[in-house]
């Protein structure tokens, strides 16, 4: 997968969402949850699930996916299309960081993305 058309990550079995931080930011990442159940990330930022089987997530571009043949009919019951404004993203993984703790007690951040241009 190019850069430009798509990125993935690892996350391992870790439950991540991709959330909306800001108009142009949004983050790869699992909330904690409180003993109350309450999550650590408000469920109203959450743009999407993402499905572990793979232990890592994977974003591509759509319309190029349907350009190389793919078909929207045949998306899975974990896959998620997002709308997201058109531009330039920039993936900052967090997980070869050192120090990176992906089962930490607070919210595990595994990437940022940033819209860098439109």
């Amino acid at each position: 997968m190019s850069p430009t058309l798509g990125q993935a990550g690892p996350v391992g079995n870790s439950c991540p969402g991709l959330y909306r931080t800001g108009p142009d930011s949004d983050i790869i990442a699992s909330p904690r949850y409180d003993d109350d159940d309450n999550p650590s990330l408000p469920e109203s930022a959450r743009l999407a699930g993402i499905c572990t089987d793979l232990w890592a997530y994977p974003i591509s571009d759509l319309e190029h996916w349907k350009s190389q043949g793919g078909d929207s009919a045949n998306l899975g019951w974990s896959d998620t299309v997002v709308e997201v404004p058109p531009g330039t993203c920039r993936f900052i993984h967090h997980s070869g960081e050192r120090g990176f703790d992906r089962d930490a007690v607070e919210t595990v951040t595994f990437a940022h993305v940033e819209r860098i241009a439109c």
